[in-house]
């Protein structure tokens, strides 16, 4: 899927899920417009899944946004992911992906524009994912160069966890190794702005693989969390690691600014 304008509301926009003894490999998806997918329905929203038996596949130099710059879904539990491999369906867990040069965010091309408004009242049970990977182990994955950036979503997650930039439950993933992310700006000040109207905790990037896991190079920045009430808090990690086995590797990442006041504002 190469050069192409895809758009309109859609759980699942591109979406992969293989047969056993018959997988989808060697998939590109590849320098499209990926925009207006996320719904206001009920429904979760996802723009790129990869499931179960889907294999070595490339998502590479896409743009993802939402032109309408607001959504205001409906009261109930909604997903907002960009990218998403993981085997929900069954079926053999896929590895050796190449995830590069995307970019996720804002109501234009390239993040640009202004900001997408998701959640605009704050009492939506909703999370958000950027890139949300559960992957094989034998062959690395590789995520390199992607921005996500131009978010504003606030939040009622009742599972105090509203927002991921990226978050990798398994598997062997080199992260920014050979070119960084960013995941907001390396200028200026609440590139991604989470509100949340409960206690909770927002992610640069998480990580509860208990496999090889490296986080080099990547920008971590302009950043403001909030709740809807002063006696509440809405913490930040900039990268973050969970108590489980496995090497894992975070080199030469910048997380903040040494030049830019209030690049993260947590509260």
């Amino acid at each position: 899927i190469t050069n192409c304008n895809v758009t309109g509301w859609a759980r699942y926009t591109i979406f992969s899920w293989g047969t056993s003894g018959s997988e989808n490999n060697n998939i590109t998806v590849s320098n499209n417009y990926i925009y207006d997918n996320f719904t206001s329905d009920s429904q979760s929203s996802f723009s790129i899944i990869f499931d179960g038996n889907t294999t070595n596949s490339t998502i590479t130099g896409n743009s993802f946004y939402e032109t309408t710059g607001t959504i205001v879904p409906t009261p109930t539990i909604e997903h907002y992911q960009f990218i998403r491999i993981f085997n929900f369906k069954g079926g053999n867990v896929g590895d050796g992906f190449t995830i590069t040069n995307n970019y996720m965010g804002g109501t234009a091309p390239e993040c640009g524009g202004s900001s997408i408004n998701i959640g605009l009242t704050s009492s939506q049970n909703i999370d958000f994912v950027g890139i949300r990977l559960s992957v094989g182990t034998t062959n690395a994955t590789s995520v390199q160069g992607n921005v996500l950036k131009n978010i504003n979503f606030k939040s009622a997650c009742t599972a105090a966890i509203p927002f991921y930039g990226m978050y990798i439950t398994n598997g062997v993933v080199n992260v920014g190794d050979i070119t960084g992310n960013i995941i907001g700006s390396n200028t200026g000040t609440g590139s991604i702005e989470v509100t949340s109207t409960l206690n909770s905790s927002t992610y640069g990037i998480l990580v509860s693989s208990a496999s090889n896991i490296n986080i080099s190079n990547n920008t971590i920045a302009s950043f403001t969390t909030s709740t809807s009430d002063p006696t509440l808090r809405n913490n930040f990690h900039g990268i973050y690691k969970t108590a489980v086995a496995g090497n894992f590797t975070a080199y030469n990442n910048t997380i903040g600014s040494l030049t830019q006041a209030n690049s993260v504002n947590a509260s």
